[in-house]
């Protein structure tokens, strides 16, 4: 799928066959949205029916993640078990990667407004969603993006993440600017990271080969934060983009939750959400201190994140989901963003 097709007659031809399934009507228009950073997103305004949200998904030979299959089979799981605050999945084209949702009517949210409320209903979304996990179709979910089941396969991870970005090559000025920050700030904080890691696996007495068991596997939203969401008039928010969704560590999805970095959470709040998210655990005690040896991990792993901007197969999705993007400032932007996100790891090493 290239960006012409988007100009054909195939796209509207593919986009009235899919809303022939919902209704007869065959006239509507759609205008593109900014909304993410993988897909192309539309409103779709369908004449005598109202609204829709349309997702063309990014395709490549290298990514044999089926971002459409993930997202709308986790949707269908939590809307068929009633949950309400995410897009109603309505149909999907598998042949060209299109999605059809509910368009729900709101805004983005801002830095500034998280607060104890919002992540009351973020928290109570993970709780209801995992309190139908052990549901035959749960089973039918896939394992999440880059699920991980112990410490040992987190930590292997993000140093896998560190190892891509040092094979970028120094074509530019930005980029070998980008190439010394990863071989010294970044790696230094690395090296500071695991060390760290093993000072609480053995004061905890914690086996960092040892898998979470299925009982305590969690369904999880994943890259799951309030930079994907929306607010609607009367407060309430609705959590959108679950292309890496599945089953993975709750560790993770604490650690994305509170690392992610377009929309803070304040640590502030770690204590009595971590006591809240891991209450149905065996043993909640021991996910707490799995998550607090993994929190700055992830600090490190999103910062690896931001960077992705140099690896040439990110860039391609860049480019799918926006029309025009300037690489060069972008890639400017997000070293930018990374060396000042790496100076705050200090705080998310919580035992010192």
């Amino acid at each position: 799928m290239t960006k012409d097709y988007f100009a054909s007659d195939k796209f509207k031809q593919d986009v009235k066959n899919l809303i022939k399934k919902i209704t007869p009507s065959d006239k509507f228009t759609w205008i593109s949205i900014k909304r993410g950073r993988n897909n192309r997103v539309f409103c779709v305004d369908i004449s005598g029916w109202g609204k829709a949200l349309l997702k063309a998904y990014f395709k490549h030979p290298d990514d044999p993640r089926d971002r459409l299959s993930n997202e709308f089979s986790f949707s269908r799981f939590a809307w068929n078990n009633g949950l309400r605050c995410l897009h109603e999945p309505y149909l999907r084209d598998d042949e060209n990667h299109l999605g059809l949702y509910q368009f729900i009517e709101g805004r983005n949210i801002n830095k500034e407004e998280v607060n104890e409320e919002f992540i009351s209903q973020a928290l109570d979304f993970f709780i209801e969603l995992n309190d139908f996990k052990h549901l035959p179709e749960a089973k039918r979910l896939a394992n999440a993006s880059e699920a991980c089941f112990s410490i040992h396969e987190h930590l292997d991870t993000v140093e896998k993440r560190l190892n891509r970005l040092k094979s970028i090559g120094g074509s530019s000025e930005i980029n070998s600017k980008a190439i010394s920050f990863i071989e010294n700030e970044l790696s230094r904080s690395w090296d500071k990271t695991t060390e760290y890691v093993q000072k609480l696996i053995n004061n905890y007495e914690i086996d960092s080969t040892e898998r979470v068991s299925s009982d305590d596997k969690c369904i999880s939203p994943s890259d799951f934060g309030f930079h994907n969401a929306i607010l609607d008039e009367h407060g309430k928010i609705y959590f959108v983009d679950f292309e890496y969704a599945g089953w993975d560590d709750p560790a993770k999805m604490v650690c994305d939750f509170f690392c992610q970095p377009e929309i803070p959470v304040p640590l502030s709040y770690y204590e009595s959400f971590v006591k809240k998210a891991f209450s149905k655990t065996s043993n909640p005690e021991k996910h707490i201190q799995r998550a607090n040896i993994l929190l700055p991990v992830y600090r490190i792993k999103w910062c690896c994140i931001i960077l992705n901007e140099f690896l040439e197969h990110d860039t391609e999705r860049r480019f799918f989901a926006q029309e025009h993007l300037n690489r060069e400032e972008e890639k400017t932007k997000q070293l930018s963003k990374a060396k000042q996100y790496l100076k705050d790891l200090d705080q998310f090493m919580l035992e010192k």
